[in-house]
């Protein structure tokens, strides 16, 4: 298959999170007109606060890699597949479409500081980030009226998202929120690697790993070469992990906009082709190799040269 001369980055910009959860409701009301948007839009107003730091009792997300982009961008990448999905044959009820997207769009609220939490950045939560944001989606359901079953159900499919977790053995109720589980795991890898800015954003996710004490990086470049690697275990995960649902986006972009290609792949392509030019020819100048949308500048503010 030829791919498509049209660009994921073209279809809209993520910069615009109003436009991108506009889109997010416009996909899952192609999917199905009963999914109760009432909860969905409390839902996105309550998670642009609570990045924000408008939402009481947190402060504002001060991760710059695992912030409000990265979730639209996951959220968005998730209903795309849940679409592309339905499309294939696959049949979700309302409720736990519903259920799949709120739980998306708090998957990483666990980076979220307390308002008492003054000490470092979220980024020192990264190990356990996943549990947290189980933890905040359980006081939140109790807050908005969801049952214990939407919270056993929503805690499952976050922990999807742990690529530490051993998913067998989490505790599905049924084998749809087992396949949107999984889902939920693909899209917020999905929404991350195929971001246009993806390869700049890098940099900033070593110094998260750094304050988490995430082991096994060197620096910056190191974290950079591995990437490589990163890709490779990422195709398999999608296939031997995570149900290869990856393989029905395509089928997003078919109807949506008569694009017979999978634009998220194509841009995760695209980022692959260009570290590795990047690692090969300019190992000593690779920050000045990313330029996309004036991080990098950004980061020599805040981390030096």
């Amino acid at each position: 298959m030829v791919q498509s001369e049209i660009r994921l980055s073209d279809l809209l910009s993520m910069l615009d999170h109003k436009e991108v959860f506009k889109e997010i409701c416009h996909v899952a009301r192609l999917i199905s007109k009963g999914i109760d948007f009432v909860r969905l839009d409390i839902a996105i107003e309550d998670v642009t606060k609570l990045f924000a730091g408008e939402y009481p009792g947190y402060r504002a997300c001060n991760t710059e890699y695992h912030n409000l982009i990265h979730t639209t961008d996951a959220t968005l990448a998730l209903i795309r597949l849940v679409h592309g999905s339905v499309l294939n044959g696959m049949k979700f009820s309302d409720h736990d479409i519903l259920l799949v997207l709120v739980s998306t769009l708090f998957h990483d609220s666990g980076y979220i500081q307390d308002d008492d939490d003054v000490e470092g950045t979220g980024a020192k939560y990264t190990e356990n980030h996943v549990e947290r944001s189980v933890d905040f989606i359980k006081a939140y359901y109790r807050k908005n009226g969801f049952t214990t079953e939407d919270y056993e159900k929503s805690a499952a499919m976050i922990r999807c998202t742990g690529l530490g977790v051993d998913i067998p053995q989490i505790n599905f109720i049924s084998n749809n929120i087992m396949a949107l589980g999984k889902m939920l795991g693909i899209a917020d890898l999905l929404g991350q690697m195929a971001d246009r800015s993806y390869l700049e954003k890098l940099m900033f996710l070593y110094h998260e790993f750094e304050e988490g004490n995430v082991s096994g990086f060197d620096d910056e470049f190191d974290l950079l070469k591995k990437s490589v690697g990163f890709h490779k275990m990422t195709e398999e995960r999608f296939r031997d992990v995570l149900g290869g649902y990856d393989k029905n986006m395509i089928f997003h972009f078919k109807k949506r906009y008569g694009i017979n290609d999978d634009l998220y792949a194509n841009a995760i392509a695209n980022h692959l082709k260009y570290v590795k030019i990047i690692i090969k020819k300019y190992p000593n100048e690779y920050r000045d190799k990313l330029r996309r949308g004036g991080l990098i500048e950004g980061l020599r503010k805040r981390y030096g040269k």
